[in-house]
């Protein structure tokens, strides 16, 4: 209560998102063949808020936590709340800024987070494991390439060699940053999988197709983003799904023997729901994060695809998407029960449409969060 009162007491916010406690105690022990044994006990204590502030579409979030091995040394939780709140409150208004060479400013959550990641890389486990996780970027690679398909295809690839396992990692018409794109299909290929993460507008245009820090909200963006959006049909859908998964196939590092997952974000949607009843016979899990455009009045409305599917779903709807168009996840769950598919149709609470892209300006990490965990439980129960 004290967190949330902290939060909501910043001009500006209007609700708190979720606000949470814990504690744990753990024992340790180590034991070695010199007949050395020795133990210690440790406890940890967290507290973490997450503030929205401003209405409607132009609401921002952010979040304030905080871990101490003693309940001493953590802040108060008023004051976990206050800046919660308050660095929500600092991104209304945000806009893009000029281009140009600018000094760069981390924000204390991400430099440490910089720091991890060169420990990480230094360590002896890193250094000794060199080929763990290899990754290769192809610009137009000339092996994505199919007869159906005119153009070559850019492409992403992050394959990981501890556990040979296939998921097409496919972006499918979500305009984020290729830095994006490639941090997000680089985590899952650390899960064990071989990756394919796909630009659907190459026949148009190159990637990236929207620069960092570029969003939705600016008109400038959806002038670009939808003609090419635009160009794209539930035909194209079709023959993409059949090139991409005929080329994952055809790849020596994967184990055919094992479904293909599918993921797609926004526009990617339709795209995944075509694939998966297009490639029925590989695609087995099929993943869409805050989709548009699932259950529609039109003839080619991808939920009247269901029936073909044979892939268990996840649908990951946002709250305010579901505002607009309340009837969608009755539909679709309905469709999936009818034909007796694995499938979870569920709305994100407080989650705005973008939620789940890295560099988008509504992320939300904690749902994000719990929407990587689901799919990746899906994954090992269906792939």
């Amino acid at each position: 209560m004290s967190a949330e009162a902290g939060a909501l007491g910043v001009a500006g916010v209007t609700q708190v998102d979720q606000a949470g406690a814990s504690w744990s105690r753990d024992r340790i022990a180590m034991v070695a063949t010199n007949g050395f044994s020795a133990g210690y006990l440790r406890t940890g204590w967290d507290l973490g808020v997450a503030a929205l502030a401003g209405t409607g579409s132009r609401r921002e979030r952010d979040f304030a936590a905080e871990f101490r091995r003693h309940r001493a040394d953590l802040p108060g939780a008023d004051a976990i709340g206050r800046l919660a709140g308050e660095r929500a409150a600092e991104r209304l208004g945000a806009r893009r800024p000029p281009g140009g060479a600018v000094p760069v400013l981390y924000d204390e959550r991400v430099a440490a987070s910089l720091i991890g990641h060169l420990l990480a890389a230094a360590n002896g486990s890193a250094a000794s494991q060199p080929r763990m996780s290899r990754r290769v970027i192809m610009a137009r690679s000339p092996t994505v390439e199919n007869a159906m398909v005119p153009g070559t295809v850019e492409c992403f690839n992050g394959r990981d060699y501890r556990r040979i396992r296939t998921v097409s990692k496919a972006f499918l018409s979500s305009p984020v940053a290729v830095l994006a794109n490639c941090s997000m299909a680089t985590r899952l290929a650390e899960s064990g999988y071989a990756v394919l993460c796909i630009n659907p507008y190459y026949r148009d245009a190159r990637s990236p197709v929207v620069e960092t820090g570029e969003s939705f909200r600016d008109e400038a963006t959806r002038k670009k983003i939808y003609p090419l959006y635009q160009s794209l049909s539930p035909q194209t859908h079709v023959r993409d799904a059949r090139a991409f998964v005929d080329w994952i196939d055809a790849q020596s590092a994967v184990d055919k023997n094992r479904p293909i997952g599918t993921m797609g974000y926004c526009m990617g949607g339709p795209m995944v729901m075509r694939a998966a009843a297009e490639r029925a016979d590989r695609i087995g899990v099929a993943c869409a994060y805050h989709p548009v455009s699932l259950a529609t009045e039109g003839e080619d409305s991808p939920h009247l695809l269901i029936p073909k599917i044979n892939a268990a779903c996840l649908i990951a709807l946002a709250e305010n998407d579901d505002e607009q168009h309340p009837d969608d996840k009755v539909v679709l769950r309905q469709a999936f029960a009818d034909n007796k598919l694995l499938a979870e149709v569920t709305v994100f609470e407080g989650a705005l449409h973008g939620w789940c892209v890295l560099d988008s300006r509504v992320y939300n990490e904690p749902q994000a969060e719990v929407a990587w965990s689901k799919t990746l439980a899906l994954f090992d129960r269906a792939l």
